[in-house]
């Protein structure tokens, strides 16, 4: 996928309904950001982070379009933006959501915008997913292999973040909630 600002230039004019534009405290907050950045998040004290954990807040990042969009989160709260030819600030809609991560513009989603967020979100990219299905097809079709192929060793660097996120996670995993997924939902069924 190319510079989120291209992806969105083709899309029609979003539903009014579907525009969420930010308010009060939060909207001066979010017209003050250059785009790429947010606002961060207060310090939450670790073990291992005496000083906080720091970072930006999920729901208040302000998209910079001429970069590859961040990860669509299975979120009603996706990024702000600010697109040509509008006087202000919105947020992402569901819409555009999908089309950056690579659904035709005609594809269905059933459920509220909420569960449409979800389902967009959850989903994996639809570019990645053919390609790996490609990949499996071919495989399939070739049959078995003579000898059975040998992975790679994993980079040094991959393995160490892997080991320290092993350890952070038993320091502090504990301070982290965990929710249990719905599966009640009717558009998350099946």
């Amino acid at each position: 996928m190319g510079f989120s600002g291209e992806a969105l230039a083709g899309m029609p004019a979003p539903d009014p309904e579907d525009i969420v534009r930010p308010t009060g405290e939060r909207a001066d907050a979010l017209r003050a950001l250059a785009p790429g950045t947010g606002i961060k998040t207060g310090g939450r004290v670790m073990a291992n982070r005496p000083s906080g954990q720091w970072g930006y807040r999920q729901d208040a990042f302000l998209a910079d379009l001429s970069r590859p969009a961040r990860t669509i989160r299975a979120a009603g709260t996706p990024d702000w933006v600010r697109l040509p030819g509008d006087d202000d600030m919105r947020r992402l809609t569901w819409r555009e959501c999908a089309a950056l991560q690579g659904f035709p513009q005609d594809w269905q989603f059933a459920g509220k915008a909420t569960q449409r967020f979800q389902l967009i979100g959850n989903a994996v990219q639809v570019n990645m997913a053919e390609a790996v299905g490609r990949v499996v097809l071919d495989s399939l079709r070739k049959g078995d292999a003579p000898t059975k192929p040998v992975t790679p060793p994993w980079p040094e660097e991959l393995v160490k973040r892997v080991r320290y996120t092993a350890a952070e996670e038993k320091v502090n995993g504990h301070l982290r909630v965990r929710t249990k997924a719905r599966t009640d939902s009717p558009a998350l069924a099946s």
